[in-house]
């Protein structure tokens, strides 16, 4: 257990990862106050019996540690093995998203959790967890928007004319855009994982089939959307907000997709889909840009037909679900100091 809380622990290859999966899974299996252990330890963060000299930053690092160990935990588990402790999770990481502010280590182990839940727990015990789901990836898709949105040379003349304000009023205004976007944090790493986690996130789901997710159907089209074909062409020949204003809804990706294009200047081509796989694998990326094809892939032609059943697949030695554990476990890694 001392290892395993070890700021450390993952700074390991992946054959040692292989094999700790095994330790940590037997250490949960057989010592039955283990894993309440490890809940306990994330819900006493920020209660009173921490020093009054510890410090914000320090809490959530150590919040975000403990995340991550207790997303490996449930994925060194079987199927539904927690099942009666979801409650318990889903109030763990209720707790951390609630607390203000969220760091953005504690968002992106928030989501590795949520990918990991969505493997190791059947679709009627995760019920209770996807408002909490969908509500989180709500809100850091729409910061990408306005990050996005931000690097707009038009948005940029207004921050120059702001910034001859009042600092507390350009503060102010970075704070009511998002948490991305304060004058020094556009492209922060930090929040670039936010990102990458958020569509990591969003990436499994559409791969999964819809048996394993039947309620993330009732979501999906806040995200993706159905049939095939880019956005309709607008008269002026530049996307962007002004021209989704006549169309009915347009999801979040699909808005996002046009402003990569606006930023890069041409349009994206999207990648090729394989049944019931994801398609990012990337551990981290320097820029948004670097998902403009992932975006591009799913505003155009991601359909119920592509990912409805991963069963009967004619390669059998690529399964789908392995593909998706393998880059979880790599998403684990951290570097070896």
């Amino acid at each position: 257990m001392e290892l395993l809380l070890d700021p450390a622990f993952f700074s390991m290859d992946h054959e040692a990862l292989r094999h700790w999966k095994t330790t940590t899974d037997n250490l949960m299996t057989h010592d039955k106050t283990t894993f309440k252990e490890l809940l306990s330890k994330i819900a006493s963060l920020g209660q009173s019996n921490i020093s009054i000299f510890s410090s914000k930053e320090l809490e959530q690092e150590q919040r975000a540690l403990l995340l991550k160990r207790l997303a490996f935990v449930i994925f060194c588990s079987d199927i539904d093995q927690y099942q009666k402790q979801m409650p318990d999770i889903t109030d763990r990481l209720s707790e951390c998203l609630r607390t203000v502010p969220v760091s953005p280590a504690v968002q992106a182990a928030v989501f590795l959790c949520f990918r990991v839940i969505l493997l190791r727990m059947s679709a009627v015990h995760v019920t209770f967890l996807w408002p909490v789901i969908i509500t989180e990836m709500v809100l850091v898709f729409s910061y990408i928007e306005q990050e996005l949105t931000a690097e707009t040379k038009q948005f940029s003349n207004h921050l120059k004319r702001v910034s001859t304000l009042d600092s507390s009023w350009v503060a102010a205004a970075a704070n009511a855009a998002g948490p991305g976007l304060g004058l020094q944090a556009q492209n922060s790493p930090a929040w670039l994982n936010v990102y990458l986690a958020v569509c990591k996130l969003l990436d499994q789901a559409v791969a999964l089939p819809a048996s394993l997710l039947p309620q993330f159907q009732m979501y999906r089209w806040a995200f993706v959307r159905e049939g095939c074909g880019p956005l309709a062409p607008v008269e002026n020949g530049h996307g962007g907000p002004s021209s989704w204003q006549n169309q009915d809804f347009v999801p979040h990706i699909a808005r996002i997709s046009r402003l990569v294009e606006n930023k890069v200047g041409r349009e994206i081509p999207p990648r090729p889909i394989v049944a019931g796989e994801p398609l990012l694998t990337m551990k981290s990326i320097e820029s948004l840009i670097e998902l403009g094809p992932w975006f591009s892939t799913l505003s155009y032609s991601l359909t119920r037909q592509q990912t409805k059943s991963i069963h009967g697949q004619s390669n059998k030695h690529r399964s789908p679900i392995a593909i998706m554990e393998k880059i979880i476990e790599l998403d684990f890694l951290e570097d070896v100091n």
